[in-house]
């Protein structure tokens, strides 16, 4: 017993690597770019030499030692120096600041937090502390307070098109797709060659449903970062949404070659070619997508549906069975076919 091809395919579910919940974005913590560093950094300690010049030797001393153990990628170090640097001196801001960036670096996002609060303390209208606090904000999933201190960072700064990447970023986790694609705008009208902003700008547009503002907004991206695994697995899903399929699966391809290791995409390129009616390879690639993300449900679904579709019903089950152990909502009339056919055998022995 095989189900019908149209009505299976009508079911097939596809892996989505795209924005909100958990979903990965492209935005990264407001701070100056690699090649910037250095200049940024000594300007931070210009500026508080001359507007403190009675700032304990000991501090001066720490906040270099911690500055430089930070620009060589030694965030502990560097957090133990700054530490210093604020125990003679409370007041030192660019210390707090630095703290607060070797801490993200570290990933400990609360303690980056309370670093730049610090500083918010005193010198409310602090640009990076705020822009920095956003950021840290939505690693802390404080969405509505990463919206307001990314604003907060505008006001006091209307050309940081970070603080508006951040502030995209944001309303997107909060369901306001066309207010993030504003803010995605206005830090595009600032930097229009930044890859990143093109490709949330995408996620947004998706997220409306406006596949073909999207797909310009990738196929933009991808100018910018040709080697953007991610970006090409985004693009593909979006021109499968709109039927271009062998588009789609040259974007998709393309991410699996910059990424072997690309569960999602191996899914998305099962579905293709399910599609393409090439059902061999269909399962070839959402077996490995398997192998590569034991965990990942959608492509247990797909193989399930894959399986019955062409009448091994036995894989199929045993897939079906895989994914709503994982919490995935399988397809009702799969299910009942598959126990329909179960039932069938076993009355036929």
């Amino acid at each position: 017993m095989t189900m019908s091809k149209r009505c299976l395919r009508s079911t097939l579910a596809v892996a989505v690597l795209l924005g909100g919940g958990a979903a990965p974005l492209w935005g990264q913590a407001y701070r100056q770019d690699p090649s910037k560093q250095d200049r940024h950094s000594n300007k931070l300690l210009d500026d508080f030499m001359e507007e403190n010049s009675n700032s304990p030797f000991q501090a001066i001393f720490h906040f270099r030692s911690g500055r430089s153990h930070y620009q060589r990628g030694e965030y502990r170090k560097a957090v133990s120096e700054l530490n210093e640097t604020v125990r003679f001196d409370p007041r030192h801001i660019p210390a707090r600041v630095f703290l607060g960036l070797a801490y993200v670096e570290l990933g400990d996002y609360r303690k980056a937090a309370g670093a730049f609060r610090s500083v918010l303390r005193l010198s409310p209208r602090h640009v990076e502390a705020l822009a920095n606090l956003a950021k840290v904000q939505l690693e802390l999933e404080n969405v509505d307070d990463a919206a307001e201190k990314a604003r907060l960072a505008l006001d006091a700064d209307p050309t940081l098109a970070e603080a508006y990447n951040i502030l995209g970023i944001a309303r997107v986790r909060q369901a306001r797709f066309e207010q993030a694609v504003e803010a995605y705008r206005k830090a595009l009208e600032l930097r229009p060659d930044d890859a990143r902003y093109h490709f949330n700008l995408a996620l947004a547009y998706r997220r409306l449903g406006d596949l073909q503002a999207a797909t310009q907004a990738y196929e933009r991206a991808l100018e910018l970062a040709p080697e953007h695994p991610q970006a090409h697995h985004n693009l593909g899903y979006v021109l499968m949404e709109q039927g271009q399929l062998s588009r789609a699966l040259v974007h998709t391809v393309k991410a699996i070659q910059l990424r072997t290791d690309f569960a999602e995409a191996f899914c998305n390129l099962g579905a293709l070619y399910l599609r393409l009616d090439k059902p061999r390879d269909a399962v070839i690639a959402f077996r490995r997508a398997v192998e590569l993300d034991p965990e990942l449900a959608v492509a247990h679904h797909n193989l399930a549906l894959t399986y019955a579709l062409y009448g091994n019903n036995e894989l199929a089950w045993k897939h079906l069975l895989e994914a709503k152990r994982r919490g995935y909502p399988v397809d009702r009339d799969l299910e009942a076919h598959l126990r329909q056919a179960a039932s069938t055998n076993s009355l036929s022995r």
